[in-house]
């Protein structure tokens, strides 16, 4: 799938809108949703960005363990694709890492956005 494919899909709305969800929420580390706090990973992140609904979520343990609708599961695979190929690693992995901040994790998801959408102009 081209870049220009990828953004007229909505993948960079739906990086952004995750990346908006863990500056909201904060980012959990090796849960999907902590249920003390409400914070969310990467991968919920961008599920609830997807339309995910988040009982699903607390329980999932890897990225099939939950549902969307086939147009928007296509949408958070591609998401995931394009964090992986900006990273070079895995995304879930590189977030849960110790030292990763939000502000970091959001600001990859932001910055992937940013270059779909300039990748088409």
């Amino acid at each position: 799938m081209s870049l220009k494919n990828l953004n007229n899909a909505g993948v960079s709305d739906l990086l952004e809108d995750a990346a908006s969800l863990l500056r909201q929420r904060g980012l959990a580390k090796g849960v999907r949703i902590n249920p003390e706090d409400g914070s969310i990973d990467l991968i919920a992140a961008l599920a609830l960005a997807a339309g995910a609904k988040e009982k699903e979520l607390i329980s999932s343990v890897t990225i099939s363990d939950f549902s969307l609708i086939p147009t928007n599961e296509a949408r958070f695979m591609a998401a995931y694709d394009v964090l992986d190929a900006v990273l070079m690693w895995d995304p879930e992995g590189w977030a849960d890492q110790p030292e990763r901040t939000v502000l970091e994790v959001a600001k990859v998801m932001s910055k992937a956005a940013w270059r779909l959408k300039i990748a088409i102009t």
